[in-house]
């Protein structure tokens, strides 16, 4: 099967919606069927928490105790597992509880929908940042995801604000 996406709106987790465009393949004769492409992000809004939600029990957290490839939590089949090439040049919008900011990207999301994999890059365009009862402009910011084992990226930050007269610069990096 062949899937060609002319931007349809649509939800993906932990998004709220994806406008894209792109291309899809399902390839195979026995589950799981490989889904294979490429997808631009033309806009996109996150609002999930990085932590647990209470709205839906799910978490954007590690994977390295996920189970493994082809059953879900609940040990039933998958249908699908993803192979899949994103990229997005801005657009993609992440307001939560810690940050206000538009983002950028380039993935290859691998595995399943329920627990999907990333490698590749992440790129704060502009926004900010909420630390300590204070808004930071972000000056920088980045997240590198090296392992598809585990949701665990390296990241690099600096961010500044100002505070009675005073400039602070925050600065942050690590896994």
């Amino acid at each position: 099967f062949f899937f060609e996406l002319e931007h349809p709106k649509v939800k993906i987790y932990p998004m709220q919606y994806a406008r894209c465009v792109g291309n899809l393949h399902v390839i195979g004769t026995e589950f799981p069927y490989k889904v294979k492409g490429t997808v631009r992000i033309e806009e996109a809004l996150l609002t999930e928490n990085f932590k647990s939600s209470s709205k839906t029990g799910r978490a954007l957290r590690s994977s390295k105790f996920f189970p493994g490839k082809g059953t879900t939590p609940t040990g039933q089949l998958q249908l699908f597992d993803l192979d899949l090439d994103v990229v997005s040049d801005r657009g993609i919008i992440v307001k939560n509880g810690l940050f206000d900011a538009e983002v950028k990207g380039n993935l290859k999301v691998l595995h399943h929908i329920t627990t999907p994999r990333l490698l590749g890059d992440i790129t704060v365009l502009q926004g900010k940042l909420l630390f300590k009862d204070q808004f930071f402009t972000i000056q920088s910011a980045e997240l590198h995801f090296t392992n598809p084992s585990v949701l665990d990226p390296e990241y690099s930050l600096s961010a500044q604000t100002e505070v009675g007269g005073y400039k602070i610069l925050l600065i942050s990096n690590g896994k």
